[in-house]
């Protein structure tokens, strides 16, 4: 279930900064970062937040959305 909606004509490019933001506000230490990525990532945070990548950031923006991936966020075939 999302827990937000998309814009009107989302734009790749957007979706991809907030994955990358997501990333470094975690490797930041940012809790309500950390508490996002909680909700919708099933490993969540590493005990290392430095190792929090990329692609665990994108999983978390996608299912912000209710996609059950990445790939299928973008449209792209997994």
């Amino acid at each position: 279930m999302p827990t937000i909606s998309l814009p009107p004509n989302p734009g790749l490019d957007h979706l991809r900064h907030q994955a990358r933001a997501l990333r470094e506000a975690v490797r930041a230490g940012d809790a309500s970062a950390a508490e996002r990525v909680e909700r919708q990532h099933p490993g969540g945070v590493p005990d290392d937040p430095a190792a929090f990548s990329l692609s665990t950031a994108q999983l978390a923006v996608a299912r912000e959305y209710g996609f059950a991936s990445w790939p299928r966020h973008t449209g792209r075939k997994p």
